[in-house]
């Protein structure tokens, strides 16, 4: 099965990402970055390196769910969903103060579709389009009283709304240009593949509803991105493969309207203040290794791989509130890093037979996060289908 490309160019300055934005919206079907680490699931799996075919096409879709009622918060134990940032200190005027534990159940049901087009001497553009539905419903208790409480009437009460969240559509489009070459001409290994891919990513998908209390963005959250992605895989014993990955994302700056602490003491979800700010938003990373067993059955494949993702620290700068103490507004909790540890499971047949020009193919995995901070503890379990075309045979 074709790699997933993922993505990052280092900037040195603000004008080179946007003079590359610029030649890159020229090139057919645009330039974007693969839109796949997200706090609220498991990462997807990325995969070996483009074959090297000329002209080769090839299909792609991948549909997955999952569902949770849990967090890891920033020591990586297990809590309620939405005390992923901590519990809630909420004081109301001629009432005691109170904590509050907001638990619930988060699903996501997500459809990935992909294109993949060779050219010539190992040049390739990889397109994909995310479509994700998320869905969070929750509820709460009073910590300091041991008794219930309704959740949404004390949220109406302040000014928000805490109305469930249920959100389809788009995530963030990708197309990217790379180059791959497979190298065979070795005594002592099968082979040895290689790709890398650079691209800018398209923020395409919707962005959180700040007026709504529990919302969450479909993509990036309307930031542009440049990556670059390497890919590297070796050849054995004719059915072993053996690889390793490397993705980096960064994005450029950006205006947003956001929910503001006012105190340090204050809760990290339920905030009061919103205004705008200039958010520039921490770089991403994932790198995995892989081990494949390749047709050791028939057409039938099996992937282990491991990967580790995350994302650094995210910062806000007041842009017109003299008012925005930068150290209260950046002590939030949802702006700190997070990351994950994935194990990923993949097994596909693949029905093309020799010299055939259409090779179609079926797979099942599984997205296991067996450790985070600051993330929902969901996985992942999908199906994929593909079909590879080989015109010039």
């Amino acid at each position: 099965m074709s790699n997933i490309i993922k993505f990052l160019l280092p900037l040195s300055a603000k004008s080179t990402a946007y003079a590359l934005l610029f030649i890159c919206l020229y090139l057919p079907l645009g330039i974007s970055a693969f839109d796949n680490p997200h706090f609220y699931r498991a990462t997807n799996m990325f995969l070996e390196p483009r074959i090297e075919h000329d002209f080769l096409s090839t299909f792609d879709a991948t549909f997955a769910s999952g569902s949770t009622h849990k967090s890891r918060n920033k020591e990586g134990s297990l809590v309620p969903l939405l005390d992923i940032y901590g519990t809630h200190p909420i004081t109301i005027v001629d009432k005691e103060p109170m904590v509050v534990s907001i638990g619930g159940t988060f699903n996501i049901r997500e459809a990935n579709l992909f294109f993949m087009q060779n050219f010539l001497r190992g040049f390739f553009l990889f397109t994909q389009l995310p479509i994700r539905h998320l869905k969070t419903d929750q509820f709460a208790t009073v910590l300091s009283k041991k008794s219930a409480i309704n959740l949404r009437h004390l949220l109406t009460s302040l000014g928000l709304n805490p109305q469930p969240f249920n959100a389809t559509g788009a995530g963030d489009l990708t197309c990217s240009l790379g180059w791959t070459h497979n190298y065979q001409n070795t005594t002592t290994l099968d082979f040895i593949d290689m790709t890398c891919v650079l691209g800018i990513l398209a923020p395409t998908g919707k962005k959180k509803n700040p007026d709504l209390l529990f919302s969450l963005p479909l993509g990036y959250n309307g930031h542009w991105g440049v990556p670059l992605s390497v890919k590297l895989s070796l050849g054995m014993y004719e059915w072993i493969t053996l690889g390793i990955s490397t993705d980096l994302l960064f994005f450029l700056d950006n205006t947003e309207f956001l929910g503001l602490k006012t105190s340090t003491e204050q809760s990290n979800l339920i905030l009061l203040l919103h205004d705008h700010v200039s958010v520039k938003k921490g770089f991403i990373w994932d790198t995995g290794v892989y081990v494949k067993a390749d047709h050791f059955m028939y057409g039938l494949s099996f992937t282990f791989a491991y990967s580790y993702a995350g994302e650094q620290k995210t910062v806000l700068t007041p842009i017109d509130n003299i008012k925005l103490n930068k150290t209260i507004i950046n002590s939030d909790q949802s702006l700190k890093k997070w990351n994950m540890h994935t194990l990923h499971f993949f097994a596909e047949y693949d029905f093309a037979k020799q010299d055939s020009k259409i090779g179609p193919r079926v797979g099942f995995f599984y997205n296991y996060q067996i450790k985070g901070m600051r993330t929902f503890n969901t996985n992942m379990c999908g199906g994929s289908f593909g079909i590879d075309i080989a015109w010039d045979m």
